[in-house]
């Protein structure tokens, strides 16, 4: 059996959940990644993705044009 794990496009770790924000009026979309450390603590931290009404997934490290 295979376990799917979202990876987040901006960093590929795991992420927990998809989150929107709001700054300025605009909505923007956030992959929060939650953990817990070595003394059991609950760790969150956050990667913006962009813009909620034009998110696109892409890959991690984009194509350099020369």
């Amino acid at each position: 059996m295979h376990t799917f794990i979202r990876a987040c496009p901006r960093c590929n770790r795991p992420y927990s959940y998809i989150e929107e924000g709001k700054v300025n009026g605009r909505t923007y979309l956030y992959a929060v990644h939650c953990y817990r450390d070595d003394l059991g603590r609950e760790i969150s931290s956050e990667c913006c993705l962009g813009p909620k009404d034009h998110y696109e997934h892409v890959t991690r490290i984009h194509e350099k044009k020369d």
